[in-house]
């Protein structure tokens, strides 16, 4: 499944990348391996980790990638948060804890 979904998405995103395609130095490429390596790795530590746990917190912990991943925009990148980012994360974070306290009751 992991593998048909990065061929899909590199067909995908190919598609959109040819009106304006440049092709990338040697500094580039090498940074787009690390990034599809650790990404690949990623992808599959995370996957291989919802064993592990139950399906109702592998969903919270699913849905807290956004939230994650916007505070680290906010942090590491000073992007800026919308009111509808920080309305969607408030809803992300408190149905989170309303699945994980009805999962313990």
């Amino acid at each position: 499944m992991f593998f048909y979904f990065c061929i899909f998405g590199l067909v995908a995103s190919f598609i959109f990348c040819i009106p304006t395609w440049k092709w990338p130095n040697l500094k580039q490429y090498i940074l787009l391996l690390l990034t599809g390596f650790f990404g690949m790795l990623a992808q599959v530590m995370m996957t291989s980790a919802y064993k592990y746990c139950k399906a109702a917190i592998g969903g919270v912990l699913s849905m807290s990638t956004c939230v994650f991943t916007a505070f680290l925009g906010i942090l590491l990148i000073n992007e800026p948060l919308t009111v509808y980012e920080l309305i969607g994360a408030v809803l992300i974070v408190s149905s989170s804890v309303f699945v994980v306290v009805i999962d313990k009751g």
